[in-house]
C-alpha cells in the first residue's frame, strides 16, 4: 500500500531565471498556507462527420501551467514576490531598489518587464525528495489582505497567481534552503490607515475610520495564450494591457465623506502601513485613485458597513499605480 501525501510537509522554493524558461536552482524557500498547481490543457475535439454517434477522436492542443500559492504576508522573505509582481526594467535584474545600510528600505514600483522564476512545488514529500518543477513562471496577479478580528484570517496573506510554460514532475529538490524568520503582518500592527478620504484615523477610541478588512489586488495583464506554430507550449508571457491596481475595503459607516467622494469623483490616496519600526515595516501606497464601487447596505440590526473599491491610476509622484516599501534587515532583493 502506498503512503498518502500529507499537506503539512508542503512548501515552495523558487529561483529567478537568467533566461526565460530555462530552469535554475532554487535560492528561496517559503512556507505556504495552501497551493494549487494545475495544467491548463487545450483539447482539440474532432469535428469530422463519419456516421458515428460519438466524436471520432480527441487531440491535444496547446497547454500551460497555472499555480496558485497562498502565502502568509511576512515582513521578511517576500522580496522576490514583490519584485516579481511589480516588474523590472531589465530582465533577470532587480526591479526594486534598495537603500540603507541596515535596516534596509526596498522600494517597488511598476516596471515594463516581468521576471520569470523556476518554482519547486513540494506537496507532501511525494515522491520523496522530489518536486513538481515549473519553468518560466511569472506572476499574473496577487491579492494582499486581511480582516480585523480574532480568527486565523486576522493575519495578512498574499494570494499569488502564477503562469508557467512547462513543468517537470519528479525533479530532484534543491537542498539546503531554510525559510526566512516568521514575522507575520498582523491587523493590529497597522500604524497608518488612510481610507483615501479626509476622515481621520487613529488607533484609539476616537477614530473616524474603523477599517474592518481590506484587499489590495494587482493584476498584470499578460498574454497567457501566446501560441505559435510548431510548439505546444506558449511563448514568453508578456504584458498585453495595463496593470490594474484596486483596493477594496469594508469600514463602519460613520460619516458621508466617502459617499461625497463617489458623487464628486474625487481622487484619493489610500495608504496602509503595517509596523512602526524601521526593521519591520511594510507600506502600500496607492497615490491616485477613484472610487468605482460603493455601497452601505442595511442587512440586519447591526452596525452598517461601507463597502468600497478604489481603482488606481498612475500617480505622478510615485510613478506607479502602487508603490510598496519593505523595510527590514534583508540586505538584497535577489
Amino acid at each position: 500500500m502506498g503512503t498518502p501525501a500529507q499537506a503539512n510537509q508542503s512548501y515552495l522554493q523558487l529561483g529567478r531565471e537568467a533566461t526565460f524558461g530555462t530552469g535554475v536552482a532554487a535560492t528561496r524557500r517559503l512556507g505556504i498556507i495552501s497551493d494549487d498547481p494545475r495544467p491548463d490543457v487545450g483539447v482539440i475535439r474532432s469535428r469530422v462527420l463519419n456516421n458515428t454517434v460519438s466524436r471520432v477522436n480527441l487531440y491535444q492542443a496547446g497547454y500551460l501551467w497555472r499555480y496558485r500559492s497562498l502565502l502568509q504576508l511576512n515582513y521578511e522573505g517576500l522580496l522576490f514576490i514583490l519584485d516579481g509582481l511589480q516588474g523590472t526594467a531589465t530582465f533577470a535584474a532587480n526591479g526594486g531598489t534598495t537603500t540603507g545600510v541596515g535596516p534596509y528600505v526596498h522600494t517597488f514600483v511598476e516596471k515594463q518587464v516581468l521576471n520569470s522564476y523556476t518554482l519547486e512545488v513540494i506537496q507532501g514529500n511525494i515522491p520523496a525528495a522530489q518536486v513538481l518543477r515549473l519553468l518560466g513562471a511569472k506572476i499574473a496577479s496577487a491579492r494582499i489582505g486581511c480582516k480585523a478580528g480574532t480568527d486565523d484570517d486576522a493575519v495578512c496573506t498574499a494570494d499569488v497567481e502564477w503562469l508557467a510554460i512547462d513543468a517537470t514532475p519528479g525533479f530532484a529538490i534543491t537542498t539546503g534552503l531554510t525559510a526566512a524568520t516568521e514575522l507575520p503582518v498582523l491587523f493590529h500592527e497597522a500604524s497608518t490607515v488612510d481610507d483615501g478620504t479626509a476622515d481621520t484615523w487613529n488607533s484609539g477610541l476616537t477614530t473616524d475610520v474603523v477599517l474592518k478588512e481590506f484587499e489590495l489586488e494587482v493584476v498584470n495583464a499578460v498574454n497567457a495564450r501566446r501560441f505559435g506554430m510548431g510548439r505546444k507550449q506558449p511563448l514568453e508571457f508578456v504584458r498585453n494591457g495595463y496593470q490594474v491596481t484596486t483596493m477594496r475595503g469594508k469600514k463602519e459607516y460613520m460619516k458621508k465623506t466617502m459617499l461625497d467622494a463617489v458623487l464628486a469623483f474625487t481622487a484619493g490616496s489610500p495608504k496602509l502601513v503595517f509596523g512602526s519600526v524601521a526593521t519591520k515595516r511594510l507600506t502600500f501606497d496607492v497615490g491616485t485613485a477613484h472610487i468605482t464601487q460603493h455601497n452601505n447596505p442595511s442587512r440586519d440590526p447591526d452596525i452598517i458597513e461601507q463597502e468600497f473599491t478604489w481603482e488606481a491610476a498612475r500617480d505622478a509622484t510615485n510613478l506607479s499605480s502602487l508603490k510598496v516599501l519593505a523595510e527590514n534587515n534583508e540586505s538584497a532583493i535577489g
